[in-house]
């Protein structure tokens, strides 16, 4: 039977230092190739005070005019979602609000009855006309405000 010949532990060894000697100075070389980098600092003190100016710095982008920023309040009146629970507000109350945002959104973008929907889920006849009459008025009275650029001024 042939004997088997193995690589001996001397190559072995050999080729496993080789490969960590490679990792090794990889790492080195890119930790001494970086300006933030302490090594590089060590490696080249004359250089620290031109890294240093040339190290980008975040700078807030101040171009925009103030004025032209929105006015945002703290807190705002909004009606509770009635996606759970049954809307408590009357019919005509409701009609009058959800009218008053919508004509506050299309005067503001210009855009007349882009998103005006009366539709309601009132079940009496009485209610969904009450609705529908105040959707229109609100609408109306929001159409102008939102033309006019006014704040969200809801029950007011």
């Amino acid at each position: 039977m042939a004997k088997k010949e193995h690589p001996s532990h001397i190559w072995t060894g050999v080729i496993v230092g080789a490969c960590l000697l490679t990792v090794v100075s990889i790492f080195f070389l890119k930790r001494a190739s970086d300006l933030r980098s302490p090594v590089y600092t060590q490696l080249h003190p004359e250089d620290t005070a031109a890294v240093k100016e040339r190290m980008p710095v975040a700078r807030p982008d101040t171009t925009i005019d103030a004025t032209y920023l929105p006015i945002l309040r703290d807190t705002v009146n909004v009606a509770l979602s009635d996606s759970i629970t049954r809307d408590t507000r009357g019919a005509y109350e409701a009609g009058s609000e959800d009218g008053y945002l919508a004509g506050m959104d299309d005067g503001a973008t210009q855009h007349p009855r882009a998103s005006y929907d009366p539709s309601n889920a009132f079940t009496k006849p009485k209610d969904k006309a009450a609705y529908v009459r105040g959707y229109s008025e609100g609408y109306q009275k929001g159409l102008e405000d939102g033309a006019k650029g006014k704040q969200f001024n809801i029950g007011n």
